[in-house]
């Protein structure tokens, strides 16, 4: 068809040829590319045919609207002028930019994709963690954002109001899960993200953290074991005692099937683990004996039983721990964690290192164990036989015949070795 001038006028005289070609277009003399497209309906549309920049170059197509919802033809021509300006300047081809800004969705959209392929790689825990970070603090505060729409400033400032009204440490936490939902993003192989798009949370300056360092002194052990004792509730007085006597991590430990524990070999295989592979912990006496004592529920393989018939399995039994803390005498906050904490300060106290200390509680860490040491089941034995001895103050023979070395004596003897040698 012709070019020209494009006017209202012009348009509103346009006229299908049904024996015309298929693609029958007015095109503008003022804007380069932008045409009006009279289709076999008569309705008309605004399109703009441009070239792709690079070796490639190709002819593109992109329809911009109905005529009918441009105001005038000097709004189609400004917006037909802006992709071009985009195109020279940016080198953002529109038609790419559409499909991505149509496939992004929204940041809540892109949490909840990322949420479903974190489930499948992480821990239950860890991703009911991100879950209530999503759901309580991002969605409401950004998740109608596109995710190009965040900028760097504005990460900031959502850090920071977190910090003020939630606390430096979750202010953090939701923030890194944000950081790691992007950082998902950006590896997919798709139009979400704009290409170059930096990830925002890089100018985040992160809260300062105290590590937390409680655990249970050695003078408090004997008044906390008998606390523990003369705890009624026998599945949380056998969890408690456990805590102590294996250093579990509590909601591995809740998780425990009979099936799982070989009393015989003196050993226990925790399943769902953290590092999500099972891990078998050798058991000292005083932890068979009480999983011996352990009441049994027909029907069901937990070695804690739910005791209200909900789930499959106990929940953290807090109201029986604040019992034994205030029979004990210990008013400040011990939680279930400083229970796994206190086992590994009395291993370190008997002269293990930090690795199998690491290795015992099946434990990562880029501070005490930058290298996993494999332990012989001989010496998970020991390791745990002085757990087991540390906690009830009562120590076998076993114990005694195996007791490491003060460390500056291991020392010494290694350096005469290797003098030897």
């Amino acid at each position: 068809m012709a070019t020209q001038n494009l006017t209202s006028t012009a348009i509103e005289r346009l006229r299908y040829d049904p024996h015309g070609p298929s693609r029958q277009v007015l095109w503008d003399k003022r804007v380069p590319g932008l045409g009006v497209r009279i289709m076999p309906s008569s309705k008309c549309v605004f399109i703009l045919l441009y070239r792709t920049l690079g070796r490639a170059r190709r002819s593109r197509l992109m329809h911009l609207g109905r005529v009918a919802d441009f105001r005038n033809v000097t709004e189609a021509r400004e917006v037909a002028s802006e992709h071009l300006r985009k195109l020279r300047r940016d080198k953002i081809d529109p038609l790419t930019e559409r499909r991505r800004d149509q496939s992004a969705g929204t940041i809540a959209e892109m949490l909840g994709l990322w949420l479903a392929e974190v489930s499948k790689e992480c821990a239950a825990r860890t991703v009911a963690d991100y879950s209530g970070y999503v759901t309580t603090y991002l969605n409401p505060a950004i998740g109608k954002y596109r995710p190009e729409e965040l900028t760097r400033a504005e990460a900031r400032r959502l850090h920071a109001k977190l910090t003020a009204e939630r606390g430096a440490v979750t202010a953090n936490r939701v923030m890194q899960a944000l950081r790691a939902a992007y950082s998902w993003a950006l590896k997919q192989d798709s139009d979400t993200l704009p290409p170059g798009f930096g990830n925002p949370m890089t100018a985040v300056k992160w809260n300062a953290e105290a590590a937390r360092s409680e655990f249970i002194q050695p003078a408090e052990l004997p008044k906390l074991t008998s606390a523990i004792q003369t705890e009624t509730d026998p599945w949380a007085r056998a969890y408690l005692w456990l805590l102590l006597l294996t250093g579990a991590r509590g909601g591995e430990l809740l998780k425990l099937r009979w099936s799982d524990v070989s009393l015989e070999a003196g050993e226990m295989v925790l399943r769902e683990t953290k590092n999500k592979t099972d891990f078998k912990l050798k058991l000292p006496g005083a932890a068979v004996d009480l999983l011996r004592k352990i009441p049994r529920v027909a029907g069901n393989d937990h070695v804690f039983p739910p005791q209200r018939g909900e789930g499959d399995h106990m929940g953290k039994p807090r109201a029986a721990w604040a019992r034994v803390l205030k029979r004990a005498g210990i008013s400040r906050n011990v939680t279930f964690h400083d229970l796994r904490r206190s086992a590994g300060v009395l291993l370190s106290a008997r002269g293990f290192t930090a690795e199998q200390i690491a290795r015992q509680l099946n434990h990562k860490s880029n501070v005490t164990a930058k290298v996993y040491v494999r332990i012989a089941d001989n010496i998970q034995q020991r390791m745990a036989d002085v757990l087991g001895s540390a906690v009830t103050g009562v120590e076998d023979s076993a114990t005694k015949a195996t007791e490491l070395p003060p460390p500056h004596q291991r020392v010494k003897r290694r350096s005469t070795n290797q003098a030897r040698a």
